[in-house]
């Protein structure tokens, strides 16, 4: 209870020291998107009343209007000829007899407007939705997009962006417009902005520098999130959520001030007009599946299929539907989709709310605050009439969410790097345990190797010694050789003894060796020589002692170094019979040394540099034997070496640390203090 009871304090904990960076996050993306607005927007004025228009001075600023202030011609294709000439008829819309009239839309129109402009450079900034049409002013044929015709056949439709610099005079300056829509439910001439030259051109080279941020945003987002996808395979909200950002951006291409044209002026308009109408439904498609993995789908599965069918019905209509189909059915399908979108949210927060306990709250929260504000900022868009004409309130909706959106992408993926982070620490703490169990394994092992290795000589010897006592005993025989050999048995039971507590606690531990002492070496090789008689003499061999005149003491561990003496005895008797094995001591230099030499078999020169490796062996033998030895002679300060040739015999070398070389060491130590 206690330990449950810790862990929250640290999630909660962990949850409060997030707020400080994400807020610190949000304040410098806001900061650097307000900054990007500013630096990247230019004041227009909406005219929306013909009052309005008479009084704007446009020499001084910049001024947006739409068609609702035009005289209209519906069905009429006039030029400014015609209007000089006083060939047309009276106009069936008129700018001056009321504002935002609702007027039906027609195949082919024509508009004319007069301003009385002060004399002096100006400019016009106008699109061209995905219809045909020609621009004049004060009489010149300005702009020619498409193919403008009173009959089908012969309309060409194209979308295009212009702006076009003319100088105004004294006399008022009249803008005739006509144009022509076949392939569409309802047209108009869409948003013109007239202005002077510079500040209109400037306001076109600002509004394409914030499109320009805006899809670098989304683009560089989408990016980004989908290359986290392809790190995480099985994070596939990264994957939904990277696809809507690119979606978003695709759209943003094709709205004004249509950059798309820039790119690709010669863009088939259908393509373009489709994609654009497409790419928004996948977009709100994608969003709900991401929403959808992120929430570990809470929401209702009829709900999400349901919204899922109507967005690719959407889409599917767009691609597949002649223009003038589905231009009547998409305000239909907006809201079809828009509603079933909409009831799959409300099913979706009804699910997370019942299980809120389960969500990281402030990762939660940001997902749901980013798709509430991008609701009702396109909720805002459908009233922007009223608002404001020149803000896209639906893309700063989206460009909020999917800043909220990428904040808790962030910190479901700090949440998964500290997740990674503690499986590694887990794994390496679990590789150090497997190491040290399979440590502990290989001690074992050699361990019981060596046991059963080391006893087996002196267990050999022992039972020779035992045998010809049993002999003695039963002739009746018993002298004092039967007592010697008795204590020999006795002595070398203590040894092993001895030596099996000793091998017990290096084994346990390899930094706690037996402290060793000063030892007669020549007593050594003498009880070394009587313990392995009885076996040596069975292949008829004879052990030879030559020791010098005067002693040698060395600091050795004494059971270590005859237990070094019986393996290489043993050895020598198992590879020659009928022959002599020598037991011969010097000093060499500072150094004492053993040399056990016999006149065997010898050892093959591509043995010969193995033959201390544990468990390698050419005479069927278990291969320790030699290994051991090293091992002892390392652990005592000294060395082995062997000498040699085939049918010629070997010789051992053993060096050993003197007493006194020792007590010269600490002499000098103590002096150096």
């Amino acid at each position: 209870m206690m330990k449950e009871k810790t862990r929250k304090t640290e999630d909660v904990s962990g949850r409060f020291y997030q707020w400080p960076a994400v807020l610190v996050f949000s304040l410098l993306i806001f900061g650097v998107s307000a900054a990007a607005g500013i630096l990247t927007s230019a004041p227009t004025t909406f005219i929306e009343t013909p009052a309005v228009l008479d009084t704007f001075d446009f020499s001084a600023g910049i001024g947006e209007m739409n068609d609702d202030l035009y005289d209209s011609w519906p069905n009429q294709l006039y030029t400014p000829a015609d209007f000089a000439a006083g060939s047309t008829v009276e106009p069936s819309f008129s700018y001056s007899s009321s504002n935002n009239k609702a007027r039906d839309y027609f195949r082919y129109e024509t508009y004319r407007l007069t301003v009385n402009l002060k004399p002096g450079e100006y400019a016009i900034n106008f699109s061209s939705p995905t219809y045909a049409g020609r621009v004049w002013i004060n009489g010149v044929l300005v702009s020619e997009t498409g193919t403008v015709s009173d009959r089908k056949e012969t309309f060409v439709p194209k979308t295009d962006v212009e702006t076009v610099a003319f100088t105004a005079t004294d006399q008022p300056t009249e803008f005739v417009i006509q144009r022509a829509n076949y392939v569409h439910k309802q047209g108009g001439i869409g948003r013109i902005y007239l202005g002077p030259q510079d500040q209109i051109l400037q306001f076109v080279e600002k509004e394409e520098m914030k499109q320009v941020w805006e899809i670098g945003f989304l683009a560089i987002a989408g990016l980004f999130f989908f290359g986290v996808f392809l790190f995480f395979h099985g994070q596939r909200q990264f994957l939904w959520f990277s696809l809507a950002c690119l979606m978003i951006a695709l759209r943003s291409l094709f709205t004004w001030p249509k950059l798309i044209m820039l790119m690709l002026p010669d863009l088939d308009w259908g393509i373009g007009h489709r994609t654009e109408l497409s790419s928004m439904t996948l977009a709100y498609f994608f969003l709900l599946m991401f929403y959808d993995e992120a929430f570990r789908h809470t929401g209702s599965r009829i709900a999400k299929e349901i919204a899922v069918s109507a967005c690719m019905a959407s889409v599917l209509l767009v691609l597949f539907l002649p223009s003038l189909t589905y231009s009547y059915l998409t305000q239909v399908l907006m809201y079809v989709d828009a509603l079933a979108l909409l009831v799959y949210f409300c099913f979706l927060f009804r699910g997370v709310i019942r299980r809120w306990h389960e969500f990281d709250q402030m990762e939660y929260m940001l997902l749901i605050a980013g798709i509430a504000s991008a609701s009702i900022l396109s909720l805002a868009d459908l009233f922007r009439y009223h608002i404001s004409k020149d803000i896209n309130l639906t893309l700063i909706g989206m460009l909020v969410l999917v800043l909220l959106t990428s904040m808790a992408l962030v910190i479901g993926l700090k949440k998964t790097q500290d997740a990674l982070d503690a499986a590694a620490q887990r794994e390496a703490d679990m590789k150090k345990v497997n190491q040290t169990l399979s440590e502990l394994s290989r001690i074992r092992t050699d361990f019981m190797a060596s046991m059963s290795h080391e006893l087996r000589t002196p267990l050999t010897v022992m039972a020779s010694y035992a045998g010809v006592t049993k002999m003695q005993i039963e002739q009746n025989a018993v002298d004092k050789q039967t007592t010697e050999n008795l204590d020999v048995i006795q002595k070398e039971a203590v040894r092993m003894g001895r030596m099996v507590e000793q091998m017990k606690n290096v084994a346990q531990n390899r930094e706690n060796k037996v402290d060793a002492v000063p030892t007669d070496l020549c007593r050594l090789l003498q009880q070394a020589a009587v313990f392995c008689r009885p076996v040596v003499e069975k292949n008829r061999n004879l052990i030879t002692i030559k020791l010098p005149e005067e002693p040698l003491t060395v600091r050795v561990v004494p059971d270590s170094i005859l237990q070094v003496l019986y393996n290489l005895i043993i050895n020598s008797n198992r590879h020659c019979h009928d022959s002599r094995i020598i037991l011969e001591a010097g000093k060499n230099q500072k150094l004492a040394e053993v040399q056990i030499i016999d006149s065997g078999d010898g050892i093959a020169a591509d043995v010969l540099p193995h033959v201390f490796e544990r468990g390698y062996s050419k005479d069927g033998s278990s291969g320790l034997g030699l290994a051991v030895c090293q091992e002892i002679m390392e652990d005592s300060g000294g060395s082995i070496r062997i000498l040699s040739r085939v049918k010629e015999g070997t010789r051992v070398i053993l060096d050993l640390p003197l007493e006194a070389e020792n007590e010269d060491k600490e002499a000098d130590s103590d002096s150096g203090r």
